[in-house]
């Protein structure tokens, strides 16, 4: 994508529309190196990576716990 979007250009500071909001924009902090999300097959597409925390959503966390899940219950929610 930085390469695809801005060949001659530090993508680093470029603000992005993301989403159906036309106000909706974020700041690109980083670059990695190409992804091939569907197999080494497949070519790089360009992608995005937004912290889910960022999207206005909602996280959802999966604990295993060989001891009684609802005593382990206060410790998941205090993280």
């Amino acid at each position: 994508m930085a390469r695809h979007r801005w060949p001659t250009e530090n993508p680093i500071g470029q603000r992005v529309a993301f989403g159906f909001q036309p106000d909706a924009w974020i700041e690109i902090v980083g670059v990695v190196g190409d992804t091939r999300e569907y197999g080494l097959a497949n070519s790089a597409k360009d992608e995005l990576y937004v912290p889910v925390a960022q999207q206005g959503g909602f996280t959802s966390s999966f604990v295993r716990t060989a001891s009684d899940p609802a005593a382990a219950l206060m410790a998941v929610r205090q993280f």
